[in-house]
């Protein structure tokens, strides 16, 4: 009987249904995050995206940096990423080759920039996003590629 009144889940449901009790549970009830674990926490860090530290009275701040990112986890919180962000997450935690080389997403970033400066509104949101991508693409001082076994899996992710 007790089965019976059981609704059946997908898998990725029911991580995304665990990870929203974990969020609420600590205290964190925005609802506008998706709660990430301290491996991927770093490596968007590294990789510049945008990052958040979660507060139990619901409030988030960005992790700015390293040293930010590992005084968070010295206190146990919680971090927590936008779904768009956690996207572009994803991609860097492919293990494949890259679609463009450095030259051409130099190229693809400075057309995004002067498309940009037509200053047309309904371009705007996805030039920023072009941009955006552009930007983390682009290894920095400090980056390195977290080895396979370092890399948290994100629902959806192919696990080889």
């Amino acid at each position: 009987m007790f089965w019976d009144a059981v609704d059946v889940m997908e898998p990725d449901d029911y991580v995304r249904r665990l990870e929203h009790d974990r969020l609420h549970d600590y205290g964190y009830t925005a609802g506008d995050m998706s709660l990430t674990g301290p491996m991927d926490a770093e490596r968007a860090v590294m990789q510049g995206l945008e990052c958040y530290i979660l507060n139990p009275d619901g409030s988030r701040e960005p992790v700015r940096d390293r040293e930010t990112y590992q005084q968070a986890l010295s206190h146990e919180k919680l971090f927590g990423m936008e779904a768009a962000e956690k996207e572009i997450l994803r991609y860097f935690k492919q293990d494949a080759v890259p679609l463009f080389n450095q030259e051409e997403m130099r190229k693809i970033y400075s057309l995004a920039l002067q498309a940009g400066m037509k200053n047309e509104p309904e371009e705007n949101r996805l030039l920023d996003g072009i941009i955006h991508k552009a930007e983390c693409s682009f290894p920095g001082e400090g980056q390195r590629e977290a080895p396979v076994e370092e890399q948290e899996a994100l629902p959806g992710d192919v696990i080889r």
